[in-house]
């Protein structure tokens, strides 16, 4: 389990999150979910060890607090919404970097991890020459590489994702979030701070749904994505729907015209 009790946050004069208690299980996809400002990245940041805060955060039972930075890379690996690169790497020499905290990585898994987002070609590209959403893939091969097989030799590893899906178009973000689905489905934990509540449906087995510092609903995908939940949170009318069965007719007004 990643386990965060009575998580506090104070940057500057505000406090960001207030006695927040998150959960996320191996084996699944969980989504941060809510509005600008609720305190999402500022959740995931704290549950990956990258903030000083109060409370505790538990990773398969350690406090996250004890463990070493090899440690922890070994057991979690972080996608920060923007990455910023001091040197002209290469798109293989950028994944490999995920790779230095293991005393003997795996062979040719700096590549293998290109392959699994596509980019295998791209890997003697200087990265600051791709796109903006390769960049992301990029990164995200980085993470893939630094954690390796979705459990280890007696614990799952994790995946925390902020805002993996932020710039890519449409068949890579169903390609990210497949990635992640594997993952979870092959033992590991992913949790991902995620805008888009369609994906989030398709893919998400738990969603924690965040307004003003402080988790507003935690649970399955349907027990949180309801109308009534989602337009506490977000400030506005949502009506949330559900596909018919299989071979029956469905129209959405939206695509109407007069």
């Amino acid at each position: 389990m990643l386990s965060a009790r009575n998580i506090t946050l104070t940057l500057g004069h505000n406090t960001v999150l207030h006695d927040t208690c998150f959960d996320a299980a191996p084996g699944e996809v969980t989504a941060i979910c809510g509005p600008n400002g609720s305190g999402k990245t500022s959740l995931l940041r704290c549950l990956s060890g990258d903030l000083p805060h109060g409370g505790r955060v538990t990773l398969n039972g350690e406090d996250i607090s004890t463990l070493e930075p090899w440690q922890l890379a070994a057991r979690r690996g972080v996608l920060p919404q923007a990455s910023q690169l001091a040197f002209p790497f290469t798109t293989l020499e950028l994944v490999e970097i995920g790779l230095s905290h293991a005393r003997a990585p795996a062979e040719g898994a700096a590549l293998r991890a290109l392959a699994r987002t596509g980019l295998a070609h791209h890997a003697e590209r200087p990265v600051n020459t791709l796109s903006g959403g390769q960049q992301q893939r990029a990164h995200l091969a980085r993470v893939l590489a630094q954690v390796g097989s979705p459990v280890g030799p007696d614990s799952p590893r994790w995946l925390l994702l902020d805002e993996p899906v932020s710039a890519l178009d449409i068949a890579h973000q169903l390609q990210v979030m497949q990635i992640a689905r594997d993952f979870a489905d092959a033992g590991g934990g992913v949790v991902a701070v995620m805008h888009d509540l369609n994906l989030t449906a398709m893919f998400a087995d738990s969603v924690t749904l965040m307004a003003g510092g402080r988790p507003l609903a935690s649970g399955t995908t349907a027990d949180v994505m309801t109308s009534d939940t989602l337009g506490k949170a977000y400030g506005c009318t949502l009506r949330v729907g559900s596909a018919p069965p299989p071979g029956t007719p469905f129209v959405l007004p939206q695509t109407a015209t007069a």
